[in-house]
């Protein structure tokens, strides 16, 4: 279904204007202010509903304003006035619908008519558009979330990873370090008993040297002090303890278990990193896992080009983003999906082809042909074979003057 027929009255510059296009491509051609945009306006007032409505839509210094438009099915009419607007929708033979809105819903689309405009649009606004064509959506948004809590506890585990790596190149271990510690406090009471046995010898000594002295006053005594040095002289018959060599021993003792803690904490490192690098592994796979099921939901989707898709953050052509492909590719592209989103009304508006080189507008023109679509663009400059617009009103309608000095330029590339 396409417009055989516009007609428009004081919409914004517009005085009078009716157009019949006789092609798929409408080039809506004129000088700046001329009124160009007003036309595309009258489609957008006509299908859009009220939110598409600007404030001021009555050419200035005039009451009231009209907009028509004929398809093969139906007429559209939008009358103006100060109080309001009013919309009627009629069959070709007349008969009136009572909810017209409701009814122009149910073809026209949802994101507008603009392939351009979807283009301009943010990478996340553009996936959002795109969630249409998934069949279980809600599925795939479950799967978006589980791959971005996996993707955070993640992160944080390999930061985990990275933590206990920098703590292990910290620590230098000793390969001949025992794996237990040495009993510090056996050799602490080895050297306590050491220094009393070595107090005792110096005592004893002490006590001979005494005993010895009363041997000399007290003869009746002798004989007792004699048995008693002799077992003093046992005592010190003993072997005394080597306490230099018991302090170094201690000394060495507590080195090597400072080592042997480094080992050991060597060690539960190296468990705690082998923990977290499998976790890392195993959250890996989860989201290869989630992203196979992903994959398995968009090949259900029906998109309008091969080769689209989308990730949770964008639109996607061959895996690369869409806003990264050629200017040209991108326009083809979006054209194709104004398309799919307007499968009844195969109307497109383009504003600002200005934008637009020759080669891209050619290429407009051969897509309309190609899907038997009408595709209505504006352009700056009056231009041969388009319907030109001049003070708000048509000179020059797809190639028939209706004003003795159309002032018209080049041919364009669709000609």
């Amino acid at each position: 279904m396409r417009i055989t027929n516009l007609k428009a009255e004081n919409i914004k510059r517009l005085t009078m204007v009716e157009v019949s296009p006789d092609r798929n491509f409408v080039v809506i051609s004129g000088k700046n202010a001329a009124g160009k945009s007003s036309l595309l306006d009258s489609v957008i007032y006509l299908l859009g509903g009220n939110s598409a409505l600007d404030d001021v839509p009555i050419r200035m210094g005039e009451d009231h304003a009209t907009a028509c438009i004929e398809t093969e099915m139906y007429i559209i009419e939008r009358t103006f006035t100060e109080r309001g607007s009013y919309l009627r929708v009629l069959s070709k033979e007349g008969a009136e619908y009572p909810k017209p809105q409701q009814l122009l819903n149910r073809f026209t689309g949802k994101v507008g008519f603009d392939p351009l405009a979807l283009k301009e649009m943010s990478p996340k606004k553009q996936r959002d558009t795109f969630l249409r064509f998934i069949t279980d959506q809600d599925k795939l948004d479950a799967l978006e979330k589980e791959r971005e809590e996996t993707y955070k506890e993640r992160t944080e585990v390999n930061r985990t990873v990275t933590a206990l790596k920098a703590q292990l190149d910290q620590i230098n271990v000793d390969p001949y370090v025992p794996d237990e510690f040495i009993d510090i406090q056996t050799l602490k009471d080895d050297i306590s008993d050491a220094e009393g046995h070595l107090f005792n010898r110096e005592s004893g000594i002490e006590k001979v040297v005494s005993l010895t002295g009363k041997i000399e006053k007290a003869q009746n005594d002798i004989e007792n002090w004699k048995t008693e040095i002799k077992n003093i002289e046992v005592f010190l018959d003993q072997p005394a303890p080597k306490l230099v060599d018991l302090k170094i021993g201690l000394s060495e003792a507590q080195v090597k278990n400072i080592a042997i803690m480094d080992k050991k904490r060597y060690g539960i490192l190296v468990e705690n990193l082998e923990y977290a690098q499998d976790n890392s592994q195993s959250m890996t796979k989860k989201l290869a896992e989630i992203d196979t099921k992903k994959v398995e939901i968009l090949s259900t989707a029906n998109f309008p080009v091969d080769g689209l898709s989308i990730d949770s953050n964008q639109v996607l052509y061959h895996d690369l983003p869409l806003q990264q492909c050629a200017a040209s590719e991108q326009l083809r592209i979006w054209t194709a999906v104004a398309m799919s989103f307007n499968p009844e009304l195969r109307v497109l508006l383009i504003r600002d082809a200005a934008l637009l080189d020759d080669e891209n507008l050619e290429l407009l023109s051969e897509m309309a042909v190609e899907n038997d679509f009408q595709i209505w663009i504006e352009v700056v400059g009056e231009k041969e074979g388009s319907v030109v617009i001049r003070d708000g009103k048509v000179v020059q309608n797809s190639g028939l003057v209706t004003d003795e000095d159309p002032d018209a330029e080049e041919k364009m590339p669709w000609d």
